[in-house]
């Protein structure tokens, strides 16, 4: 073998090599990526569910403290189950408020946003009778936009 095959092969084979190292640079890129993604999306996911579930708390809360339910609010124990469904919808959307800012769409982050700030600061729905219908009403208007913006930023229909 002249020197000419030798220097031919060695350069055939650092051009093998460095195509498999391009290949599974960009294979494991690409799972990486596929990964990155779908993370991301359980995490939006995972924010609008919360959003939901806590304004879906407050729903519950006031269809019973306005008569809506069953039968009108009658013992302590009720108040105290139904007052403590408030405080944890209530604590959810504003987790979701502060901590799922930088995942949900700027939309729904105005939404919720908007949602918050009619609210009586600090204060229970119980020691605004007259406040309960209108919170009502914005927590199903709020909680519908929400999942009609959660869909479109999620890609589901």
């Amino acid at each position: 073998m002249d020197q000419d095959n030798i220097i031919a092969l060695v350069v055939a084979g650092l051009a093998f090599v460095a195509s498999m190292v391009s290949v599974a640079v960009s294979l494991y890129n690409a799972r990486l990526g596929r990964f990155s993604s779908e993370r991301w999306w359980e995490r939006k996911a995972e924010a609008y569910t919360r959003i939901v579930e806590g304004l879906s708390d407050l729903i519950a809360y006031y269809d019973r403290a306005i008569g809506e339910g069953d039968e009108p609010l009658v013992s302590s124990d009720e108040i105290s189950r139904l007052l403590e469904s408030y405080e944890r919808g209530r604590s959810k959307l504003e987790f979701a408020l502060t901590n799922g800012a930088f995942v949900i769409s700027a939309p729904a982050y105005a939404s919720l946003q908007a949602f918050l700030a009619n609210w009586q600061s600090g204060s229970s729905p119980r020691d605004y009778p007259d406040r309960l219908e209108a919170d009502y009403n914005a927590a199903l208007k709020t909680r519908e936009s929400i999942i009609g913006l959660a869909r479109a930023d999620l890609g589901v229909k």
